[in-house]
């Protein structure tokens, strides 16, 4: 495992920031491993206390729906399944293409 660090005295520099892009570099890098190493029809939902990611196999075969809006992120298998949300109407709606990872931070 590498532990990556940031640091600086001054305030105000992006080290939250940063720290949190790297992980989502990670995970991303991760998820890539995943769809070279896994075979078959899936859908692959990961999350932390403050990331949320997903990937589709090469052939989608799957249903997969995710709403983005400002407020959160939700996946389900149909659209039914979200339509009660709060704030759908404007949300963004889309189903993950085939092997495109999507990694959202808080």
């Amino acid at each position: 495992m590498k532990t990556l660090a940031t640091y600086s005295i001054k305030g105000g520099v992006g080290k939250t920031s940063a720290a949190v892009n790297l992980g989502a570099l990670a995970a991303a890098d991760g998820l890539r491993t995943v769809l070279k190493e896994m075979d078959g029809f899936f859908t692959l939902l990961v999350t932390t206390r403050t990331q949320f990611a997903v990937v589709r196999d090469s052939f989608a075969c799957k249903p997969a729906v995710i709403v983005e809006t400002p407020d959160y992120v939700a996946m389900a298998s149909e659209y039914h399944a979200l339509a009660g949300l709060p704030g759908i109407t404007g949300a963004r709606v889309f189903e993950p293409m085939p092997e495109e990872i999507h990694v959202w931070s808080r």
